[in-house]
């Protein structure tokens, strides 16, 4: 994409109902939250489990993770059947928030299950709240809309994830 499209894409959404305008800048907000806690999590699990549990268990990781996802999806699509999407952002999104406390809290305890609990849990986290996020997107926007304002929801993952991963390097470090 040339510079001159860039320009003329970002001009695109000034042309945009000051609702919609509203609408974008939270959506671009939430999928910045959504993509830097994912870019904190996801080194913290890596090292957790390479150095609780060793890489020699990552391929058991890679299948319970693949295992853990047919319940997950199965479930995910039934109770999608029953309610809005907007429920099911909300309520998904609260479902994750909980379980991260619970992490949180157990964290300390010293035990392998937790650590490829955690894997698994981050795993699944990052694909349903990408997939979520998009599809809250799509169900908010209509097509004219969308083609104005995707580009700018997606710069707002890119930021998430830059800045994610550069408080995770000031955290360690």
């Amino acid at each position: 994409m040339s510079i001159t499209n860039s320009s003329k894409d970002f001009r695109a959404l000034f042309s945009l109902d000051p609702e919609v305008k509203t609408q974008a800048l939270l959506m671009f907000v939430y999928n910045f939250v959504l993509l830097n806690t994912l870019y904190l999590l996801k080194p913290v699990r890596d090292s957790l489990f390479l150095e609780e549990v060793g890489a020699y268990n990552l391929p058991f990781v890679f299948i319970f993770t693949a295992i853990a996802v047919i319940p997950i999806s199965i479930g995910y699509s039934r109770i999608s059947k029953r309610h809005s999407v907007g429920w099911l952002v909300s309520a998904v999104t609260l479902f994750l928030a909980a379980n991260l406390f619970v992490i949180w809290i157990f964290i300390d305890i010293d035990h392998d299950f937790l650590y490829y609990g955690f894997y698994v849990w981050v795993s699944i986290y990052s694909v349903l709240i990408t997939s979520q996020f998009w599809l809250f997107a799509n169900t908010i926007f209509n097509s004219v809309q969308a083609k104005k304002i995707f580009g700018f929801l997606s710069l707002g993952a890119i930021l998430g994830g830059v800045t994610g991963g550069e408080f995770t390097a000031i955290l360690v470090n």
